[in-house]
């Protein structure tokens, strides 16, 4: 079952996100300081997202990196 799961590529599973770009993000500012406007500009300017949806996500993205030691404040 997790072998489906994570090799299917229909809308909206992971092989899906992976296949459209989801590690982009993270490959676009990994090695790299920058801050939750930085990444919520990427968002907006590579897939549209309104803004405000996009800092949100950002910051939120940015507290699970720290979560996991990804990343130090």
């Amino acid at each position: 079952l997790a072998l489906q799961m994570v090799t299917r590529t229909d809308n909206v599973s992971y092989g899906y996100w992976i296949a459209n770009g989801a590690t982009s993000l993270w490959e676009n500012f990994c090695s790299k300081e920058f801050t939750a406007n930085d990444a919520a500009s990427f968002l907006v300017e590579r897939y549209g997202i309104d803004t405000e949806l996009a800092t949100k996500d950002a910051y939120i993205w940015i507290s699970k990196l720290q979560d996991c030691g990804a990343i130090i404040d």
